[in-house]
């Protein structure tokens, strides 16, 4: 019985025993308890030292990729990103991001010049706290023609060409600046110097001269200007001055400085030296005469041999054997004993450059004395229309241009032809390289604006010719004018229309016309044909 008992009550505490564990096991399954995990997952740094190490090192990792992505792309997102990193990782993103987005910046710019190129100029103007801006009379709509000043100088005005704009690396960094011109019509007179920068362009410096052309010279901004004196016309200049420039120190620095003679001038130097001496104006065309030449004849003594003089006339031409050299035939008119003498001379001058003067100086005279020249005669020149204020200058120009450029007048110029007679041409200046008339209301206007009503200009181009400005029309004979309304300044220039016929440019000024009438005159001047 005691045996029994002892097994029985083994039996009874093995099955508590079972009962309890099974009853353990079911409470693990069904019941949250765990609350500790969590410490579990993220240990203190005392208990757990080599796990807090490792940890950090690879979130780090991952974040830092994520967040130099992020900086490369965009500064506000790299900012958000930062914020919501651990300690570490802000530290890393702060230093990370601002490299990665600088070099990002320096790459975009670099690249050819493509950021500075594709800059929207009407907002740079207009937000550039630089510039004074204004809107020309007759000018609307987002993209017209600004009229800009420079506040710190107001001589730096005029109307912003923007395809004209010329883009180079003026200081060598590997960025690109750009050189606007300003100007009046079709003359530049004015340019800017805007540097890249953020987040626009800024302007740094500008420049200015005379009918400039800006030419890109290996890097070097070429300002290249006319050496025009008061006797010679706008189509025809003595020289050309060329000027380089760079920046330094984000400032405007000239380089070098030259003039180079025209030799097509070389027979109008001439034959204004003799006009100088028929005003008696000795003083003035001594001035005209090389050093060398002056230095064998004094002034006095220079002076005497034309004691006698009354009158003299001299037509020039080039020497096609010899650049530098004009052709000449003289008519002198002497009194002696109250008895005048006309005689004849040829010959030729030489003539030389002079960039100290910027003109050409004439020297080595070859004259004799031959039969004096028959007067011109007054024949029809030319089988074209010629319109009564263009007819007065025929001979002259006929003689000037030596059949080296075709000359082209327009046989229409305003619906009233009863006003032509009221207008008196006048030929500016001429040479084989083309001309300059103007039409005014008086017989001595100069180009004024007071007495001008048109001007009509032909030249050859430069040898790197500039692009041809304003809008483009359609003109006769599958032509293309472009045209430039008047803008007013502190004077107003005329409305032109400009074209490209053979290797000459032709250019109709009209004081405040309007598109319709130039094309009307440009079409009539292409359709008559050449006057000769």
């Amino acid at each position: 019985m005691k045996s029994l008992d002892f097994k029985f009550f083994a039996l009874l505490i093995t099955g508590l025993f079972l009962l309890t564990l099974l009853a353990a096991c079911g409470d693990s399954t069904t019941t949250p308890t765990t609350a500790p995990a969590p410490t579990a997952t993220i240990p203190p740094v005392t208990t757990a030292p080599a796990a807090t190490t490792a940890a950090p090192a690879a979130t780090t990792a991952v974040t830092l990729a994520t967040v130099t992505a992020v900086a490369t792309t965009a500064a506000p997102l790299t900012t958000a990103v930062a914020t919501t990193a651990s300690p570490t990782t802000a530290a890393i993103a702060t230093t990370v991001a601002p490299a990665a987005t600088t070099a990002a910046v320096a790459t975009t710019i670099s690249s050819g010049g493509s950021s500075i190129r594709q800059t929207k100029w009407q907002d740079v103007f207009k937000a550039d706290p630089a510039l004074e801006v204004k809107t020309l009379p007759g000018a609307s709509g987002p993209q017209a023609t600004p009229y800009l000043t420079v506040k710190a100088d107001n001589t730096v005005t005029g109307s912003a060409w923007v395809e004209g704009i010329l883009y180079l690396d003026m200081d060598g960094d590997g960025v690109e600046e750009a050189v606007i011109p300003l100007g009046f019509g079709t003359i530049d007179t004015n340019f800017l110097v805007y540097k890249q920068a953020t987040p626009a362009p800024k302007l740094v410096s500008w420049g200015g001269g005379f009918d400039i052309k800006l030419n890109n010279e290996l890097g070097q901004l070429q300002v290249i200007e006319p050496i025009q004196t008061d006797w010679e016309g706008e189509c025809c200049p003595s020289g050309w001055l060329y000027t380089n420039y760079n920046l330094k120190d984000g400032k405007l620095n000239q380089l070098s400085r030259k003039s180079v003679g025209r030799i097509e001038r070389i027979p109008g130097t001439v034959e204004h030296f003799y006009a100088l001496l028929n005003a008696r104006e000795f003083e003035q065309a001594y001035k005209f005469l090389s050093p060398d030449y002056q230095k064998a004849n004094p002034f006095r003594n220079w002076q005497a041999g034309y004691a006698t003089t009354r009158k003299i006339s001299a037509k020039a031409k080039s020497d096609p054997n010899a650049p530098n050299v004009a052709q000449i035939e003289l008519s002198a008119t002497d009194a002696n004993n109250q008895t005048e003498t006309t005689k004849g001379f040829t010959g030729s001058w030489k003539a030389i450059w002079s960039g100290d003067s910027k003109s050409w100086l004439l020297d080595s005279p070859s004259i004799k004395e031959a039969p004096a020249p028959t007067p011109d005669a007054a024949t029809v020149l030319t089988k074209a229309k010629v319109i009564n204020p263009f007819q007065a200058s025929l001979q002259n120009l006929k003689r000037q241009v030596q059949g080296r450029i075709p000359v082209l007048f327009p046989t229409y110029l305003t619906p009233d032809e009863a006003a032509l007679s009221k207008y008196f041409g006048n030929l500016e200046g001429a040479d084989s390289s083309g001309y300059s008339y103007i039409l005014g209301a008086t017989p001595d206007c100069g180009g004024g604006t007071a007495c001008r009503f048109g001007t009509f200009v032909a030249e050859t181009p430069l040898q790197t010719p500039q692009p041809i400005r304003g809008t483009p029309n359609a003109l006769a004979n599958n032509l293309t004018g472009y045209f430039v309304p008047y803008t007013c300044g502190a004077n107003c220039s005329d409305s032109t229309l400009t074209w490209q016929q053979g290797n000459v440019r032709y250019t109709i000024g009209l004081k405040t016309a309007k598109l319709e009438e130039l094309i009307k005159a440009a079409n009539s001047a292409i359709t008559n044909g050449p006057v000769f």
